[in-house]
């Protein structure tokens, strides 16, 4: 059984891309206009068609797993009408397939970190991605990261008794700039805290006490559902 690995697809121009690992092998999959190619990371190793199924017969010569891997991507182009749902179809496999990526920050002037590295080393325990943005970060500064860094979901370690203000403001500013990353927050919350905060958008509040397999639990859970939704 081929050990296969891949990351999301990303628009280049009139197409797609998206990098695939089949048994140790990198390789680039292209599907654009009703024409694909298959790049490895061997520079002559490069297949290229007219059209879908030329594609699909060129593959042949790579390895066995390989062509397994990218044949059903390819063949999905072979109707122009059907295209846009193919690759939609396939990018929601592939993603599945990735590590989800998290940003884990302090947000205020908190300056307690011990707790949330032992959550991020959690979270890169239980197979996330996790991009820690040290100490003293703001809201704006915050949602920037996320941008930048592509994530999926966003953890705020919150021990000074400002959630109620810092935490929502994150929200906002992920709002103002169109982004629906589900946010987390654990820390010292009251119970009385949570149906608040849970109506100002944040997703999940984990109190003290939380097992290590309670928060990659709930952090799998939003990034789920944000994946669903955004793939609807």
């Amino acid at each position: 059984m081929p050990r296969v690995k891949g990351s999301p697809g990303r628009s280049i121009g009139g197409g797609v891309i998206a990098v695939v690992v089949v048994d140790g092998l990198v390789v680039v999959v292209v599907v654009a206009s009703n024409v694909a190619a298959v790049v490895s990371t061997d520079a002559s190793d490069v297949v290229g068609a007219e059209s879908a199924e030329d594609a699909v017969d060129g593959v042949a010569p790579l390895p066995l797993s390989l062509h397994a891997a990218t044949k059903t991507a390819i063949e999905l182009t072979t109707n122009i009408r059907r295209e846009r749902g193919a690759i939609r179809a396939v990018l929601r496999t592939v993603s599945a397939m990735t590590a989800a990526r998290v940003l884990v920050a302090k947000v205020g002037l908190d300056g307690h970190d011990r707790g949330v590295k032992v959550v991020a080393r959690i979270l890169r325990d239980g197979g996330f991605e996790v991009i820690y943005t040290g100490l003293f970060q703001t809201p704006e500064k915050v949602a920037a990261a996320a941008i930048d860094e592509d994530v999926d979901a966003i953890g705020l370690s919150m021990l000074s008794g400002a959630h109620m203000t810092l935490a929502p403001l994150v929200v906002e500013r992920l709002r103002e700039r169109g982004l629906d990353i589900p946010v987390v927050v654990g820390g010292i919350i009251p119970e009385q805290d949570i149906p608040q905060l849970t109506e100002r958008g944040i997703a999940a509040v984990l109190t003290p006490g939380a097992s290590a397999d309670v928060v990659v639990e709930v952090m799998r859970r939003v990034i789920d559902s944000y994946r669903a939704d955004a793939s609807a």
